[in-house]
């Protein structure tokens, strides 16, 4: 570390040292293993597996059978991943997208422009709807998920609000 030794108040007490020193190695490993790991590198790796070993084509042959399970595996984990994404983000997205169709067909919104651009202090803006995209919001981007029949019951008051609201 080219910090100088009076900037690093860690320094001092030896634990915190040493937890600096074992952060600090692993971060150069990190950068030079993976982050650094050039296209160069990767085409002297698979040289080194296809062959030019001293095992010759038996490792070759190996590491042939043991891609398909492999980019299987990984494909079976970005699938649980996207699910999981996806279950996590669907009812506050289904929420986003109904007030923002609502919103839209009462003239509240623009196509171009989405729920966070809405002015939440104007009287344009009925109490409903405000209250609906804070809980979209909290329930997309924070950890307070939506609870079980509450996007139904956002969408019902804002529908509601919007019809108090329209004229004739």
């Amino acid at each position: 570390d080219a910090t100088p030794p009076q900037n690093r108040s860690a320094a001092r007490n030896p634990a915190l040292s040493w937890l600096l020193r074992a952060y600090e190695s692993l971060e150069v490993r990190w950068l030079n293993g993976v982050v650094d790991y050039s296209l160069a590198d990767q085409m002297a790796f698979l040289q080194g597996v296809s062959g030019a070993s001293s095992q010759g084509p038996e490792l070759a042959t190996r590491a042939r059978n043991a891609l398909p399970p492999v980019l299987g595996g990984v494909a079976a984990a970005a699938v649980v991943v996207w699910l999981f994404w996806r279950r996590r983000s669907g009812e506050a997205g289904r929420l986003g997208r109904a007030l923002h169709r609502l919103l839209l067909r009462a003239g509240i919104l623009t196509r171009d422009h989405w729920l966070e651009d809405l002015p939440a202090a104007t009287d344009a803006v009925p109490p409903p709807v405000r209250l609906a995209i804070t809980r979209y919001l909290e329930a997309r981007f924070g950890s307070r998920p939506l609870a079980p029949g509450e996007r139904r019951a956002l969408v019902d008051a804002v529908r509601g609000a919007l019809q108090r609201q329209a004229p004739g």
